[in-house]
């Protein structure tokens, strides 16, 4: 029997995904002609609440991003609000993937060498905040800025960048501070409704992104013995028993062992972008892979804990979807372009 408390987080979870935009909502924002038609076409949405208060000439990309980012902010913290207990404990769990994001934002750009703002960072609430970001972001280098993420659950994060250094990627430290989260998270949902529902999730999302992350840096040449380097952080997921298989294969026959496998149906996804060894969008279409189940698992299993996740997920993708629009605007992308860049 289910119980008051998830029926109720699930009551209030299925009126939340009605908020999120619709693939009409996407099609009128990609053919928007700039900026202004799009906060004037979100003025609509839930997104309204945030923006009607600014003041049309105060409104340029960088404004609307940062409301884009607080919208996607809020609705992964307010779900939070609304239970106790092991779900509680999860979606605090589960909400630290803003955190995965923002440290993976800042050593992008230190490893590039690019200037960042806080600004640029999505916002977590001070009760939420574990890393000192502002000083991470004003830190130096790339060194100097990891050490304020080596307090928290990364505390391995420096062994890592010695490998991203080596293969001229930071791949090897994004997937290492992946798999901390994500294996934070697996031990979280020990104790929720659905459990297995919730695990089997987790370790999907898991093995789609270690999926990546291995054929990403084959595709970018680098050796073996680097790709190996982030299977020790691999703690979850069928591609753990594999994982290193994988990684000293030659990339044909590494995704051949994947079409094998029961991930074959991410080949629709992602093999024409890596025949053309094309990086980015082969990020794209693992991304577009992952969400594209999430919102399967949403149909499959509207009773369960897993729905909620789920939502969050499919909030997630929005918020990126959005801020894809929104920069693909500003330089100028014929709408095709934009269409293609939606995960």
């Amino acid at each position: 029997m289910r119980s008051p408390s998830l029926i109720y987080l699930l009551t209030r979870v299925h009126g939340l995904n009605t908020h999120l935009l619709t693939e009409s909502d996407y099609s009128s924002l990609i053919k928007a002609p700039d900026v202004r038609y799009i906060y004037d076409y979100l003025l609509h949405t839930e997104y309204g609440k945030y923006l009607s208060g600014i003041p049309v000439e105060q409104i340029d990309h960088r404004v609307l991003s940062e409301n884009i980012a607080k919208v996607y902010a809020d609705r992964m913290y307010f779900l939070i609000q609304l239970c106790g207990g092991a779900m509680r404990s999860f979606l605090e769990a589960f909400a630290r993937r803003i955190e995965v994001e923002d440290i993976k934002r800042v050593v992008r750009a230190k490893f590039g060498n690019r200037k960042i703002t806080a600004d640029e960072l999505i916002p977590i609430p001070r009760a939420y905040q574990e890393i000192n970001f502002s000083a991470m972001v004003e830190a130096p280098n790339i060194e100097s800025a990891i050490e304020y993420i080596t307090v928290s659950i990364y505390g391995e994060a420096p062994q890592y960048l010695v490998a991203s250094k080596e293969a001229g990627s930071i791949m090897p430290l994004e997937a290492y501070v992946e798999n901390k989260y994500l294996e934070n998270l697996f031990k979280a949902a020990r104790g929720v409704a659905d459990a297995d529902d919730v695990r089997g999730a987790i370790c999907t999302e898991a093995d789609i992104k270690n999926l990546y992350y291995i054929i990403g840096l084959k595709l970018i040449d680098a050796p073996p013995e680097i790709i190996t380097t982030i299977l020790s952080a691999v703690k979850i997921g069928d591609v753990a028993a594999w994982a290193e298989e994988l990684a000293r294969a030659k990339l044909e026959m590494a995704l051949d062992r994947v079409w094998a496998s029961k991930y074959g149906w991410l080949r629709e996804y992602v093999h024409e972008a890596i025949s053309k060894r094309d990086l980015a969008a082969t990020s794209r279409g693992f991304e577009k892979a992952l969400y594209s189940y999430f919102k399967g698992l949403m149909s499959s299993k509207p009773l369960s804990f897993v729905y909620v996740p789920a939502y969050l997920m499919l909030a997630e993708a929005e918020y990126k979807n959005l801020i894809t629009i929104v920069t693909s605007k500003v330089y100028g992308l014929p709408d095709e372009e934009i269409e293609k860049l939606i995960i």
